[in-house]
């Protein structure tokens, strides 16, 4: 859901309208299956259709590091 927010002079908020219609789950713990994107801009979904649970969540760590070396610019 979405509304248009106004602040000055006033607060008032404006009628809610829906933004997108995706089955969804609110959170189970530890997981969720959505979330948004630093910049507030992008909403992100984990959908699938194959019916089946996860039994696994793999989880790279120090990635940035290794991206840094790749996106490093070459000393000539």
């Amino acid at each position: 859901m979405s509304a248009e927010v106004q602040t000055e002079p006033v607060f008032k908020v404006g009628p809610l309208r829906v933004l997108f219609e995706v089955p969804y789950d609110r959170g189970t713990i530890p997981l969720r299956n959505f979330d948004v994107t630093r910049d507030g801009q992008t909403f992100v979904f984990v959908t699938g259709t194959s019916g089946r649970e996860w039994r696994q969540v793999n989880v790279a760590l120090g990635w940035t590091a290794g991206l840094l070396q790749l996106a490093a610019p070459t000393a000539r």
